[in-house]
């Protein structure tokens, strides 16, 4: 039975590339030197990117650098106009877009899916800074031509390797009053055909803060004890040139964490640990044959997370294999056209206790865009089709343009799409609950933006956006009072987005690096209610101002009311918070210098919660100590 369903699934994606590849097979012979010699090497090495259509931001590696080495989350916090929902100091911090939930955020690292398999979610709060070399976040549609999952929006995380003579040592060491610490180890090494990379973090500590506690007729000041953890990260890149303007890669990654999690604001003792353990390995292959250029990708994914609830008594392991490839190749069909065709193949494997065993989901894409430039216009159309076991896509379209002024200080942008994501494996297959027959969830999505793309220092975006989704899949309580997935109605989100970005040399060697974010989301369901933990309103800011050797930091953020349920009869209340740090910068001679800072969280001492019961700390101080050899 499994054989004939594989095989059907399989051969309906097979004659659907093949016709969708044969149409265009004849054209990869193109040899037109004109066109050649205007490609450059940077877009044979780069990481795989939306074309420009679409809504992309690279986040500054500058305000990255000021702030302490720690996870991922908290920069996008300050940073982006994200949605990071953080469940506590060392506990679960996901990830979302324009009303989705985390489950529509695909995570990719080094052009490989990352997310999980088992909920489609990224924990945020594991992903250390000090691994991060270029971060990109690609807005709604722009995700479609990475693959699947990302119905929201796509996060990745990935390094061009800089082929010159070139030596780096970093260290870092931060420590906290709230009794956690950090330590950092990178070393990179380069010349004209080599690359080396190896990163080391360490986070550890007893996790110790003070918090408000609100469940109780006063407000009381506590003090959260036993929730520690242990969290080992590290990477190693290798990058070879090879002749005739090819490029390969491999690309590994190991964590291990052990994690105590803060116990609620209920509890008085930590009763939940978790440990993690992932592996990612894969390797990059790209090549430039005169106007065509390709690009593969293979690479697996082994992880597993042990859940541990002394109160209920659950003791649990779930485990994860997957396996992922892409091939891509690119050509010119005139100056202005180009094409590109894609095959995307991801199998996932899980096993859980909850599970009948070990459960498999396959995911097959085939990818074909096309796009136009003529004068100050980009023209852009994409058609995807997606197998998904046994859930057969065949167009998923998306079509996009672009105008911009002379000068780049107006970018007019539009698009549209059409795309669909897979149940997960627990949505499948959880033993009291999981629904076999669920349906993809489906969902189109459009933007219309108004930017700048100005070198002047300062530039400007408003993006409108206007999204559904249709069989969304929700865990609800039925009479006998066990939860149930099921698809539901469609859910509809609308909203604004605007950011303002400045950076510039002030007077007397005085630089300037600010970035300020606001956002409106509607998110409703078929009833008009704003759907659960969805805040309509977000204000986010991170600055970063440098005189000589001192540098002065500043992110502040504020996030309206959330609803506690579908109905919007409870609520979390609004919370401003804010972050502040100064760094002092010494030059230690032979080309290395040494980083003293300081940074105050909460610094404002608010007491606010971003997750119902899950307490956050009241002010507290991280002192950070780097040194950098170049």
């Amino acid at each position: 039975m499994f054989q004939n369903w594989y095989c059907n699934s399989l051969s309906k994606a097979t004659l659907c590339i093949g016709l969708l590849f044969g149409s265009q097979v004849g054209l990869f012979a193109q040899n037109d030197t004109v066109i050649s010699s205007s490609l450059n090497e940077f877009e044979v090495l780069g990481q795989i990117k939306p074309d420009p259509v679409f809504k992309n931001l690279v986040l500054d590696t500058s305000l990255i650098e000021a702030m302490p080495a720690f996870s991922i989350d908290q920069i996008l916090k300050y940073q982006t106009n994200l949605y990071v929902r953080d469940y506590g100091s060392g506990a679960l911090s996901s990830v979302s877009f324009r009303g989705y939930s985390s489950r529509h955020t695909a995570v990719f690292w080094e052009d490989m899916p990352v997310s999980s398999s088992m909920n489609k979610t990224f924990d945020g709060g594991l992903f250390p800074t000090f691994m991060t070399e270029e971060v990109s976040i690609q807005y709604g549609a722009a995700g479609m031509i990475n693959g699947s999952g990302g119905l929201g929006g796509t996060l990745k995380f990935n390094a061009n390797p800089d082929f010159k003579k070139d030596e780096v040592l970093k260290f870092e060491q931060s420590i906290s009053t709230v009794n956690n610490a950090s330590t950092g180890i990178m070393y990179r090494r380069s010349n004209d055909k080599f690359v080396t990379s190896t990163h080391f973090t360490a986070q550890y500590g007893a996790n110790e803060f003070s918090y408000q506690n609100p469940s109780g007729q006063e407000v009381l000041k506590q003090r959260m004890f036993g929730a520690g953890n242990q969290i080992i990260s590290g990477q190693q890149k290798f990058a070879w040139k090879l002749k005739k303007n090819g490029v390969l890669k491999w690309n590994s990654f190991l964590q291990l964490g052990e994690r105590r999690l803060p116990h609620s604001t209920y509890q008085k003792l930590v009763t939940e640990t978790q440990k993690d353990k992932t592996l990612l390995s894969n390797l990059n292959y790209s090549k430039q044959f005169g106007t065509t250029q390709l690009k593969a990708v293979a690479g697996f994914k082994a992880s597993e997370l042990q859940y541990q609830n002394d109160a209920i008594g659950i003791n649990d392991i779930g485990s994860e294999r997957n396996a992922f490839a892409q091939f891509r190749v690119k050509y010119w069909l005139f100056q202005n056209l180009k094409m590109e065709n894609a095959v995307l193949y991801n199998h996932s494997f899980a096993n859980h206790p909850e599970y009948n065993g070990w459960q498999q989901q396959i995911d097959l894409q085939h990818i074909q865009q096309a796009s136009y430039e003529c004068k100050q216009w980009l023209f852009h159309g994409l058609i995807k089709t997606q197998v998904i076991d046994d859930n057969f896509l065949p167009v998923l379209p998306s079509l996009g343009a672009r105008w911009k002024s002379e000068k780049s200080w107006l970018v007019v942008k539009g698009n549209g799409a059409y795309h669909a994501m897979a149940p997960s494996l627990n949505d499948l297959y959880w033993s009291v609950g999981g629904n076999p027959d669920l349906k993809s969830e489906k969902g189109w999505t459009s933007e219309f933006s108004l930017s700048s793309e100005r070198d002047t220092g300062f530039n400007y975006s408003i993006t409108g956006f206007l999204s559904s989704i249709e069989n969304r899949i929700l865990w609800q309580p039925q009479l006998s009072g066990v939860w149930i997935a099921s698809n539901v109605s469609s859910v509809t989100n609308t909203g604004i987005e605007s950011s303002i970005s400045y950076k510039k040399l002030l007077w007397n060697a005085v630089k300037s690096n600010v970035i300020l974010n606001y956002s409106y989301n509607s998110a409703l369901d078929s009833a008009g209610n704003q759907l659960a933990y969805i805040p309509s309103q977000r204000v986010s800011m991170q600055g970063l101002l440098e005189w000589r050797n001192i540098g002065i930091t500043y992110g502040h953020r504020f996030t309206e009311k959330r609803f506690l349920n579908n109905f919007n009869t409870a609520y979390l209340p609004s919370f401003f918070n804010a972050t502040a740090g100064v760094n002092y910068t010494l030059d230690t001679g032979k080309e290395g210098r040494l980083v003293l800072g300081c940074q105050v969280d909460n610094l404002y001492n608010e007491p606010y919660q971003e997750v119902a019961n899950r307490p956050m700390p009241n002010r507290y101080f991280i002192f950070n100590v780097k040194f950098i050899k170049s």
